[in-house]
């Protein structure tokens, strides 16, 4: 759980930040926050978190959640910030409501790891709100052509929407929104920037897969799998075992014996319950090799499990609390 009750101010990349405060930048900083406040003001929850923060304001002052933390990855940031690696949150697991990354997957040592760390900390249906530069734009030519004299933000690794979707999918989240901005070549003088203005409005309409950013917000899905619902009792469903026994006493008998074949009527059998079960564990384990996977499921579900990692006899009354 993050426990700041409010935003803290924390400057991001002296070079970067500066970047930001002057043209083409400046114009880059204004349509970023004026979308962040768009999309983030109408997302709800308790914590909201960014990582970064290269402009004067914090993204997140726009949202409505109250509480808002800034942490800081730039070691040229003052003493008083929070400082931290990108991939290495000080975030409890499953405790930030949303998480915005502004520019910061660009510079990192490894994206895929922040997203990692991203989906590590954000609750199950979180969002994750990410900007970016656009490596198929005016920004991305320009970093080819200027990115060997190592300035910002010329010198980052931009990362192209169709990687940044497949590492998305990969890792669970569903993309809600998806956004480019900024279509002008980087013109750092004020004159040729503002005559240019005529290309922002026409590449917003003509050319919109080219713009120099993009905004995309995700979804943190929690996946149900249907192999792992719970028994089906047929004819017994809903009803009280004593009801049960007046009415279908023969059925009521071979299910108080644990009968591994007996099939209610219209529903399925301990033995073909338990196979389900079993089954769908080991595509889970076998579909995160390495990883640790945390199962949510009813407490007959839990049982099978249970007997089949200790190898218990599916006829053995139960010993164990559930």
């Amino acid at each position: 759980m993050i426990h700041h009750a409010a935003t803290q101010a924390v400057q991001g990349p002296p070079s970067l930040r500066d970047w930001f405060a002057v043209e083409p930048g400046l114009a880059v900083a204004r349509a970023e926050l004026a979308l962040a406040a768009d999309a983030l003001s109408n997302l709800f929850g308790y914590h909201i978190l960014q990582l970064g923060n290269p402009y004067e304001a914090p993204l997140i002052a726009c949202s409505r959640i109250q509480n808002q933390v800034v942490l800081a990855t730039s070691p040229a940031c003052t003493v008083a910030s929070l400082r931290c690696l990108d991939d290495a949150l000080p975030v409890q697991a499953g405790s930030v409501d949303v998480l915005v990354l502004p520019h910061v997957l660009e510079f990192a040592r490894s994206p895929h790891a922040v997203l990692r760390e991203a989906e590590r900390v954000l609750i199950p249906e979180g969002h994750l709100a990410i900007l970016g530069f656009n490596p198929w734009s005016w920004y991305g030519l320009w970093r080819r052509a200027a990115g060997w004299r190592g300035q910002l933000p010329w010198r980052g690794r931009f990362v192209g929407m169709a990687r940044l979707r497949d590492w998305l999918t990969l890792l669970g989240f569903e993309i809600e929104r998806c956004e480019k901005l900024s279509f002008r070549p980087p013109m750092t003088r004020e004159r040729w920037h503002d005559r240019l203005e005529i290309v922002e409005r026409l590449g917003q309409h003509f050319w919109p897969v080219l713009g120099n950013v993009y905004f995309v917000l995700a979804r943190k899905r929690v996946v149900a799998v249907p192999m792992l619902r719970e028994r089906h009792f047929g004819v017994f469903q809903g009803r009280q075992f004593k009801d049960i026994e007046v009415e279908l006493p023969d059925q009521a008998e071979r299910w108080r014996k644990r009968d591994v074949d007996f099939c209610p009527e219209g529903g399925e059998s301990l033995r073909v319950f338990y196979e389900r079960c079993v089954n769908a564990a080991r595509l889970l384990a076998a579909a995160h090799p390495g990883q640790t996977v945390a199962l949510v499921a009813h407490g007959g579900v839990m049982d099978c499990l249970y007997r089949a990692a200790l190898r218990i006899d599916l006829q053995a009354p139960r010993s164990w609390a559930l």
